[in-house]
């Protein structure tokens, strides 16, 4: 292995030991609270280290949900795997993003952060291109099923893939959101439980894409 590369293996290195820093402070005092000093602290990095690295809270979040978009892509894929339909795919989407929820409640809520706040970073920090590359190939897993759908005719040949998927990304998300902000008190008030929600929502959606 050359100089160049052990140099760029050992940044990487160092910048996951600082995201590991990062998910233990971020996810046990939020992001409001936290702060870079906290993550200085537990990375065992002076904070001039830590900048130089990354140059803010946001930038630290920015690798955080690449993290989250990482798991998810993975759990997407697997949920695919044995379904031949575009439409059965599609569903084994929607019960992946639930279980990612489930499962991964601190990355869930990094990134409904960044689904819900405008964040003003440099079009060319490498964190922002990483974390958008990585994004849009979470989404094409949605959009190809989409995709399979209409040509299999498990879907309705009116579906736009693309803007489908959007829309759809954001049904389930706000979903979700609402299932993580209010759901003791939807189970409390309403004797409606999370997995209840999911159901109708998956058919309302059954319905809107049935050809």
């Amino acid at each position: 292995m050359g100089v160049i590369e052990r140099r760029e293996r050992e940044k990487e290195n160092r910048i996951n030991d600082i995201l590991d820093a990062a998910e233990k402070v971020f996810f046990a005092k939020g992001k409001d609270k936290a702060s870079m000093d906290d993550v200085a602290s537990a990375a065992e990095l002076s904070k001039g280290a830590l900048y130089h690295y990354f140059k803010s809270k946001e930038n630290l979040y920015f690798g955080l949900n690449y993290r989250a978009l990482n798991i998810l892509e993975k759990m997407f894929k697997k949920a695919i795997e044995n379904k031949k339909k575009g439409f059965d795919r599609v569903k084994a989407i929607g019960e992946a993003y639930f279980n990612f929820y489930k499962q991964y409640p601190d990355y869930f809520s990094v990134m409904s952060y960044f689904e819900v706040n405008k964040i003003d970073l440099d079009v060319n920090d490498p964190f922002m291109k990483r974390y958008h590359k990585k994004a849009k190939q979470t989404i094409k897993i949605l959009v190809s099923a989409l995709m399979k759908g209409k040509f299999d005719r498990s879907i309705s040949s009116n579906i736009k893939p693309l803007k489908s998927a959007i829309v759809l990304w954001g049904q389930m998300t706000g979903v979700l959101n609402i299932i993580a902000l209010k759901g003791e008190r939807l189970e409390k008030d309403f004797n409606i439980k999370q997995e209840d929600i999911i159901n109708h929502y998956s058919e309302l959606m059954s319905k809107i894409l049935a050809p």
